[in-house]
């Protein structure tokens, strides 16, 4: 008569093996040096969902570059989240077209927005001082991936004995392990988030390319109107 066994639950079972896939993953790296930083390609162009749990939004999104330009776009005209970020010969724009809202939205909040001086060079700089968070696993596909944290500050510097500071911003982000230019998701949160109410949003990527994307500056966008500044200047601090 054969031995019967307890059936094991299959959560059980993924989770036992995705422990032991990290356990030999990170002890294969720890000997190592710390992963390259997250890096943003010069041209590149991605596809996924840009989603913020709290507001039930789940939208297309597509991050592209081309030739150090960026623009990341949310949504479409008939999704309630319509967005357009682009980092535009130096300067950064913001333009919101739909958001989900129970109070009227700020009156600039349907216009575009240039904010002053940003390049990609400096946004690389500030994404190459972020914080090597560890290995981890993403449940929805069991893939492995380096997170790593960056954090917006403002304040004084650390020359001063026991700086203040002031978070602005913070982003996790989920790299792969053999590629720092390839993010499978970003977990942005601060006070840039103005439109929505708990300061949190996910961009989940999909599907990934490596040459030229269409960034295109959009009408409404006018760059007369960009002030003579930078958009992190002194007293802000990536770290």
């Amino acid at each position: 008569m054969p031995i019967q066994t307890k059936r094991r639950k299959p959560g059980i079972v993924s989770t036992l093996l995705m422990l032991a896939v990290l356990a030999g993953y990170t002890s294969s790296g720890s000997s190592g040096a710390l992963p390259a930083a997250p890096q943003i390609p010069r041209d590149f162009q991605w596809k996924g969902r840009y989603i913020v749990k709290d507001l039930g939004a789940d939208v297309p999104f597509i991050w592209q570059g081309s030739n150090g330009n960026l623009q990341m776009t949310a949504g479409s005209t008939a999704d309630t989240v319509y967005f357009t970020n682009l980092i535009y010969n130096g300067e950064l724009y913001t333009l919101t077209e739909n958001w989900p809202y129970d109070e009227p939205p700020p009156p600039y909040s349907n216009k575009c927005v240039c904010l002053g001086r940003l390049t990609l060079n400096t946004l690389n700089a500030c994404l190459n001082s972020s914080r090597y968070v560890g290995p981890e696993i993403l449940l929805d596909n069991l893939r492995l991936v380096n997170h790593f944290r960056i954090g917006v500050m403002f304040g004084e510097t650390e020359s001063k004995p026991g700086p203040v500071r002031l978070p602005i911003m913070e982003g996790d982000f989920y790299v792969d392990p053999g590629n720092p230019g390839k993010f499978w998701k970003v977990l942005h949160y601060g006070l840039q988030n103005l439109l929505d109410p708990a300061l949190d949003e996910w961009i989940v990527l999909q599907n990934f390319k490596y040459t030229p994307g269409q960034v295109t500056l959009p009408a409404k966008c006018d760059p007369t109107t960009c002030p003579n500044q930078d958009v992190f200047g002194p007293g802000f601090y990536c770290q």
